[in-house]
């Protein structure tokens, strides 16, 4: 079941709990990760990057199994908590890598280990998204009033909100 729910963007929290109704809606994981101690038995953890390692950690010394996306960490310092933390609280993590984990990737693994398709020497795939690319933003402005702009840096240094 899921009980709660997080984003520092209320659109986005609103939309969701529109499929969760009976969910408990916050905008700081940290006050989520304290309201909710004892309630609860895991997390997926899908923030900004740099809110990863934080969150897990946290997580984790709650004695809660995590799910994060990539990446994990920033640091091998932080990867080195992480893997210490879970061990001592004794909870299982998974690195997720979203659409990977999905029922089309496992079945190609299973394709490929049955040895159906022989020994495989090279494969190349194509994207038909564009990814990346293009000018950074240079105007920034006043964050949305729906978003949480300090919230959303956390721990990452202090600079101003640009759209895109």
């Amino acid at each position: 079941n899921i009980v709660a729910l997080v984003d520092v963007d209320s659109n986005y929290l609103d939309r969701a709990s529109a499929s969760f109704p009976n969910a408990r809606l916050y905008a700081d994981y940290r006050e989520m990760l304290e309201s909710e101690e004892g309630k609860i038995d895991a997390v997926v953890i899908g923030t900004t990057d740099h809110h990863h390692a934080p969150a897990t950690i946290r997580a984790i010394r709650k004695g809660l199994h995590v799910y994060c996306e990539k990446p994990l960490t920033h640091t091998v310092q932080e990867a080195r908590i992480i893997a210490e933390e879970a061990k001592k609280q004794g909870v299982a993590t998974q690195l997720g890598t979203q659409i990977h984990a999905g029922d089309n990737y496992r079945r190609v693994v299973e394709i490929v280990e049955s040895g159906v398709l022989g020994d495989i020497g090279e494969v190349h795939v194509w994207v038909g998204k564009g990814w990346g690319g293009g000018d950074l933003p240079t105007e920034t402005q006043a964050p949305p009033k729906n978003l949480n702009w300090d919230l959303w840096l956390g721990p990452a240094p202090e600079r101003p909100y640009a759209a895109g």
